[in-house]
């Protein structure tokens, strides 16, 4: 079964969630999810484990290379990276951020609009008491979760350093 039926519009999402979300704890994430990895998967676990509908944004090509990466990023285009994290079984919906108005972490426009119970960021994020800050203004939980270093792996989970160890042996 595809899974490209979870990549939706923020239009699209609004009238999904206006049949489905009646009490159920809608979760948000967001990110560039670039060179997908075992770190992104527990991330989506456990921000799963917080409601009922996890709702995962991705950041577009231009809003990454903009606002977030800076050149040579993201790695993947937005809309295979849309179809990676789509395939996972915890995620239920895929929007792709295009937004001017963003910080390191997520699109502020999106998050606004959303009103999403619950906000899941890494704990060791870029700007935790502007996410603070914005969640109370919005009226979203902030929920912090640890990174998790998952069994016999030896190093960091992260796409940068991914990329890094690949420009070393190479």
């Amino acid at each position: 079964m595809t899974t490209d039926h979870k990549i939706v519009t923020y239009a699209g999402l609004h009238r999904k969630l206006s049949r489905i979300r009646k009490g159920k704890t809608v979760v948000v994430v967001t990110g560039t999810f670039d060179l997908l990895h075992a770190g992104h998967l527990m991330f989506f676990n456990q921000a799963k484990k917080q409601g009922d509908i996890l709702i995962v944004g991705i950041g577009s090509d231009r809003t990454i290379r903009m606002h977030a990466k800076g050149k040579g990023r993201p790695i993947l285009p937005h809309t295979l990276r849309a179809r990676l994290v789509a395939g996972f079984e915890v995620v239920d919906f895929v929007v792709i951020l295009d937004e001017d108005i963003v910080d390191k972490m997520g699109g502020r426009v999106f998050l606004k609009s959303l009103k999403a119970d619950k906000w899941v960021v890494p704990f060791k994020n870029h700007n935790p008491a502007g996410d603070i800050k914005f969640a109370k203004e919005i009226g979203t939980k902030l929920v912090q979760l640890p990174r998790i270093k998952p069994n016999k792996v030896d190093f960091p989970l992260s796409t940068s350093y991914i990329i890094e160890k690949i420009k070393k042996t190479t």
